[in-house]
């Protein structure tokens, strides 16, 4: 289809009808039926509902972040398909795939692929990104950072292909389309392919590795911090013909002993990326794995749990025994209690002290160095946090007094600061000399700095930590702009 068809056009004058009747505003007042009643609606709505009317439809997924809000419309019988973004019309193509729109952090970056001319092309806001002319395109994935794009094509010669920031490696017979990972840095991309025989091995940067196995376990493939090392999890034959045991590659080497499963996501590599770990089930034991070493065995691993300090030097994880979790450090077992605050288990910059929130008795407190800390209802959403020279914790506690409304406090070192109505949990920070604490708190409809339990006044001393908390602008006290 052109792009000068008349379904096009039609589009055109549609979307340019609702933007003169919208424009300029966020919200309208429109009319609901004949009753005459009224509601708001959103520009995005009005849009939506006016293409709907015309003939077009929308995937039920709108894919939402950062305040994007990405759109493909169909038309029901032709081939005429709109691409908007906060509901502005980015492209008309002959079909659009919102299934494949992907999402990218640099410069507000939208990846997705559409037809014209009865070709299969991806675009980057709107551009096409270079040699990506293919019959089908699978699995757009983008760096960390949105510089580097990849996605899954045919190859000319047969089998699958990947085209790597319209590159175009060389194809295999399959790839696993949910492995294509990039490097933290962006500079490489992995993933498992395989040959004509049926094997699986990794790619990177595409050169095959040797190793081969039978399959992959999906959800273990990572990158190490530097972005040098690889790890991944295979499938290989035991000595039971018709069972299959798992095990983890690193750098092309089986590097493990077999076991009956290796734990989803679990691989974590230390921040040298000399060291790695990753949890593992043999008959019913479950074990830490760390340097390829089993460590004494528990029930079961709280998700996402293992943990090497910022030194690399020492190893953490919280443990499940029948309905108690346990911190284990350093092979030592701490305390069990009821459960755990999801993803808490902290170091200290130092990598001398270690904390995290347990949950016991319907109370939640942080158990730091082994020791219990003051009790409350919940803990806030944010985390611990250590301050630069390890000396100080803080975090966020909730308490929902009888009586009244939930309130929001820091506690820092144990000690409990004034509650207000509401925080920003993601804003609490540490001082550059960890003197200072400070954090964004909400009362009625005022926002404002708090600084070492105290409200700031003195513009110069918000501006200081707004900065530190790299928020662009703020509003103090209701009635002054940072």
């Amino acid at each position: 289809m052109s792009k000068s068809g008349v379904g096009a056009v039609g589009i055109t004058l549609i979307v340019a009808f609702v933007l003169a009747v919208v424009l300029g505003a966020s919200f309208y007042l429109i009319p609901i039926g004949d009753n005459g009643l009224s509601a708001e609606r959103s520009f995005e709505d009005i849009l939506l509902e006016t293409m709907q009317r015309e003939g077009y439809f929308s995937d039920p997924a709108i894919n939402e972040s950062q305040s994007q809000i990405v759109t493909c419309l169909q038309h029901r019988l032709r081939d005429d398909a709109i691409v908007l973004v906060n509901g502005e019309p980015l492209g008309f193509y002959q079909e659009c795939y919102p299934e494949f729109m992907t999402y990218c952090f640099m410069d507000d970056q939208i990846i997705y692929p559409a037809m014209e001319d009865s070709t299969v092309y991806v675009y980057r806001n709107g551009e096409k990104i270079a040699n990506s002319e293919h019959a089908f395109v699978d699995t757009i994935v983008c760096s960390k950072e949105g510089d580097s794009v990849a996605f899954l094509v045919d190859a000319k010669d047969g089998g699958i292909a990947v085209n790597n920031s319209g590159i175009l490696w060389d194809p295999h017979h399959g790839v696993g389309n949910e492995t294509l990972t990039f490097s933290d840095n962006g500079e490489s991309l992995a993933y498992l392919a395989s040959g004509r025989s049926g094997l699986y091995y990794l790619v990177k940067d595409n050169a095959p590795w040797k190793f081969r196995s039978r399959s992959f376990v999906r959800g273990l493939l990572e990158f190490s911090p530097d972005s040098t090392r690889v790890a991944y999890g295979a499938i290989v034959a035991s000595s039971d013909e018709n069972a299959e045991h798992q095990i983890v590659v690193v750098d092309d080497e089986w590097t493990s002993q077999p076991y009956d499963f290796i734990g989803r996501d679990s691989l974590t590599f230390s921040p040298d990326s000399k060291r790695l770990a990753f949890s593992a089930f043999l008959g019913d034991q479950v074990f830490a794995v760390v340097d390829g070493q089993p460590w004494m065995n528990f029930e079961s691993f709280v998700n996402n749990s293992l943990k090497f300090s910022p030194d690399s030097q020492r190893f953490a994880y919280i443990a499940i025994e029948g309905d108690m979790h346990r911190v284990v450090v350093d092979r030592r077992v701490w305390r069990a209690y009821d459960s755990s605050g999801e993803n808490t288990l902290t170091f200290s910059p130092d990598s001398e002290r270690l904390a995290y929130v347990a949950l016991d008795g319907g109370q939640a407190f942080v158990v730091a160095d082994g020791n219990e800390w003051d009790r409350y209802d919940s803990f806030g959403s944010g985390g611990l946090l250590f301050s630069p020279n390890s000396v100080h914790l803080a975090y966020f506690a909730i308490e929902r007094p009888k009586n009244g409304e939930e309130v929001f406090f820091i506690v820092k070192d144990n000690v409990a600061w004034e509650p207000y109505e509401s925080a920003d949990t993601s804003t609490i920070r540490f001082s550059e000399d960890s003197e200072s604490l400070a954090y964004l708190a909400i009362q009625g409809p005022n926002g404002f700095v708090v600084e070492d339990n105290s409200e700031v006044v003195t513009r110069a001393r918000v501006r200081f930590w707004l900065d530190l908390m790299n928020i662009p602008g703020f509003r103090n006290s209701g009635n002054e702009d940072a």
